[in-house]
């Protein structure tokens, strides 16, 4: 195992995203050059010294207190999920589910796909490799819906064209991939990824030196498809229980909007009409 120091990483790369007019602070003032919060700023707030806290930040302590935990996370306005993150640093909860034959659906998974074959449906695995998709996703996603789908945003040309919003695309998947890789960080082909993201990706560095953590489950995005145009998606993600830890993601549209017309100009192409 690596001797990091997921903690202190943690801590540094949230304080800096916190601006002091967010933390009740006065206004920032002209040339001040720390982006986010001061260290002393935190430890202050948070009822704790500036020594604890650099520390902390620093590996040299890796046991502090859940009221210490608690009162930083208020301080870095951490959501649900990142504080659950947070506390998982410092005490994990028991092992991840394993994580075996990643390159095939699980069976009910498989099945559920089945009876999405006129959507835009396709099954991801852990780290965002598609392992399945339906024909209608395969024709509106393109090369968007084969590989991997974070090698896909940040490394491929087209990814920009594809997803209008990249930046919030991009984001997401980050925080996604940080909020799944919990518990796994020593895993192989976690470090695999990673370090192709890395090396090929100045956003991908960039965001993920944030640490943000998040799973949505749920969401809407714009796709742009080069054959048949531009759809604005509901999308869901169904995440299995079964050791494969997969999901199914599911594309809707609004019933009589133009992405539903989309989708259907989609479905008549792969079943024409005989002649």
């Amino acid at each position: 195992m690596r001797d990091d120091n997921r903690l202190g990483e943690f801590l540094r790369a949230r304080r800096e995203l916190v601006t002091p007019e967010e933390a009740g602070l006065v206004a920032r003032v002209p040339g001040r050059r720390v982006p986010g919060l001061r260290r002393e700023e935190v430890a202050t707030l948070a009822g704790i010294s500036v020594e604890y806290l650099t520390r902390l930040e620093r590996g040299k302590d890796r046991s502090p207190s859940r009221q210490v935990l608690d009162a930083l996370a208020a301080v870095l306005r951490l959501d649900g999920e990142a504080v659950r993150y947070l506390h998982s640093l410092v005490w994990p909860v028991g092992e991840p589910p394993g994580l075996v034959d990643t390159g095939r659906p699980v069976p009910a998974l498989a099945r559920a796909l089945s009876r999405f074959g006129d959507e835009i449906a396709y099954i991801l695995g852990p780290y965002f490799d598609v392992v399945s998709c339906s024909r209608v996703a395969e024709a509106f996603l393109g090369a968007a819906g084969r590989g991997n789908q974070l090698e896909y945003v940040f490394l491929h040309p087209d990814a920009r064209s594809v997803y209008p919003d990249w930046e919030d695309v991009a984001t997401e998947a980050v925080a996604a991939l940080r909020s799944m890789a919990r518990g796994r960080e020593d895993d192989a082909e976690l470090h695999s990824l990673l370090g192709r993201l890395s090396a090929g990706s100045d956003p991908f560095r960039r965001l993920w030196a944030r640490h943000d953590v998040h799973g949505n489950s749920s969401g809407t995005k714009r796709v742009v498809s080069p054959r048949f145009g531009t759809m604005t998606v509901n999308w869901d993600a169904f995440v299995t229980a079964y050791p494969t830890a997969q999901t199914l993601v599911l594309y809707t549209a609004e019933p009589g909007s133009e992405s539903a017309r989309v989708l259907d100009r989609v479905r008549r192409s792969l079943h024409p009409i005989a002649g």
